[in-house]
């Protein structure tokens, strides 16, 4: 039991830099979305659009946050992420977007077209997991490759 807490404890440090990371992804890949549905004719509507979505993101954020954390997201060592990992990443992220939606249907208060949310969920899959793949490939598998080649040899 001490040993979990521990282990807990010396973990969260990173699980908080990813959880910063991934809400500044989030972000992002919003405004992207708004940019991108807003492009040609509507274009003098961004401003418009993304000062209705400023207080969204305000429930937004701590649903994705509590799915992916709950969903075990931030559990994963990525450096030895695979297809199940990105599959799991792929659910959590439809997951959030799905409550997302019904929030909005209950309340009525959808400041923008559902393609913004959709574009946007597809955006934060494609970055969140491009982040951590890139993690995925830093120094620790060149460590982890030298390892390898020491057990071989």
């Amino acid at each position: 039991m001490q040993q979990v807490s521990k282990q807990l404890i010396k973990g969260l440090p990173r699980r908080i830099a990813l959880m910063l990371l991934d809400c500044g992804l989030i972000v992002l890949c919003y405004w992207l979305a708004v940019m991108l549905r807003f492009d040609s004719g509507d274009a003098y509507r961004r401003v418009e659009i993304l000062r209705a979505m400023a207080p969204m993101l305000l429930y937004v954020l701590p649903i994705y946050m509590i799915v992916f954390w709950f969903g075990g997201l931030y559990e994963i060592m990525w450096e030895y992420a695979g297809m199940r990992d990105l599959a799991r990443l792929t659910c959590l992220s439809g997951l959030a977007t799905g409550i997302i939606m019904l929030f909005d249907l209950i309340y009525h208060s959808r400041p923008i077209s559902g393609a913004v949310l959709i574009f946007g969920a597809v955006f934060n899959t494609a970055a969140i997991a491009g982040v951590r793949f890139l993690w995925r490939g830093g120094p620790a598998e060149g460590h982890s490759l030298t390892l390898d080649a020491q057990r071989q040899g």
